[in-house]
C-alpha cells in the first residue's frame, strides 16, 4: 500500500522536517555515557584514503564525483563534543589533497559548510538527513557542476565549516539550544 516509485529510495519519505524533530533526535542521544566514540588512527585514515586513491588511479577512464553532504550543524556539534571534529577536518583535508591530484576525480561542496543551510534545523529531518529541499539542492549543485572543491579553495571550504561551528557554539553558549 502507499508505494511510490518516485520515492523508492527516499530516506525521508513519511518523515517530517523541522527543528523540533531534529532537536528531539539530538537530545535523545545526548547521554554521553552511551556514546561510542570512534577511535581514529592515522594508519586507519591513511588506509581508507589509499583505497579511494587506488580506485581513482586504477580507473582513469572513469570520472569520479565525490560530494560533501550538508549535514546539520548538530551533527558537526556532536563531533565537536566527542572530540573528533578536528579529526574529521584533518581527514577531509588529506582526502581532498590526495583525490584532487587526479583529473578524473571531482569533489563538490553542495553547501556542506553554508551556515544559512546547515544551521537552519527546519531544513532537516534528523542530525544527518536534509529535507527534500536540501536533497534536491545538493542534487542540482552536483548536476550543474558548480561549487567544486579544488586545490585553490579546499582550505577555505574547511575553514568556512570551522567558522560555522564556532559561531554556532558561541551562540549556544550564550543563548542555549
Amino acid at each position: 500500500g502507499g508505494y511510490d516509485e518516485g520515492l523508492a529510495y527516499s530516506f525521508n519519505q513519511n518523515r517530517r522536517s523541522g527543528a523540533d524533530e531534529v532537536l528531539s533526535d539530538y537530545f535523545s542521544q545526548r547521554n554521553t555515557d552511551n556514546w561510542v566514540i570512534p577511535e581514529y588512527s592515522e594508519a586507519d585514515v591513511a588506509e581508507n584514503i589509499r583505497r579511494l586513491e587506488v580506485m581513482v588511479s586504477g580507473h582513469p577512464e572513469t570520472r569520479f564525483r565525490f560530494f560533501m553532504p550538508a549535514y546539520s550543524i548538530l551533527w558537526w556539534n556532536r563531533a565537536y563534543e566527542q572530540g573528533i571534529f578536528e579529526d574529521y577536518l584533518n581527514t577531509l583535508s588529506v582526502c581532498f589533497q590526495v583525490l584532487l591530484q587526479y583529473d578524473n576525480a571531482e569533489i563538490y561542496s553542495t553547501n556542506f559548510n553554508n551556515a544559512s543551510i546547515i544551521v537552519d534545523l527546519n531544513q532537516y529531518v534528523d542530525l544527518v538527513h536534509g529535507s527534500v529541499q536540501v536533497t534536491e539542492m545538493m542534487t542540482r549543485e552536483i548536476g550543474e557542476g558548480g561549487r567544486k572543491i579544488t586545490f585553490l579553495n579546499y582550505k577555505e571550504e574547511l575553514s568556512t565549516l570551522r567558522e560555522a561551528l564556532t559561531e554556532f557554539r558561541d551562540r549556544v553558549e550564550k543563548e542555549g539550544f
